[in-house]
């Protein structure tokens, strides 16, 4: 018996269309945001400095989106450089380096 096909041919969900399980939390969450904004406002009011500091956090994030971390790093991190690193480990260690994906001699 031939199978039979149930899909239209190519891989999956057009681009730009979304998923419609995500539009129904979105929903929802729309739905409950001004709640959750008065909660916000809320906290920001707190005497725990502690939760007060959380809020405002969060509110500066949404406004002004969050700070970019900056990431500083010495020395070539490349694939090529961790390679060259564990030949020169194993030739130390006396295996013969073969050049190929097999174990070495």
């Amino acid at each position: 018996m031939a199978a039979t096909k149930s899909r239209k041919p190519g891989p999956g969900r057009p681009k730009g269309v979304p998923n419609k399980v995500t539009k129904d939390i979105r929903a929802v969450a729309l739905d409950m945001s001004p709640l959750a904004t008065e909660r916000l406002r809320a906290l920001l009011k707190s005497e725990n400095e502690t939760v007060a500091m959380a809020a405002v956090r969060e509110v500066y994030d949404r406004a002004f989106g969050r700070a970019t971390q900056h990431v500083e790093h010495s020395g070539d991190l490349g694939l090529f450089s961790m390679l060259e690193a564990a030949r020169a480990r194993l030739t130390d260690e006396g295996a013969e380096w073969t050049g190929d994906n097999t174990k070495p001699n």
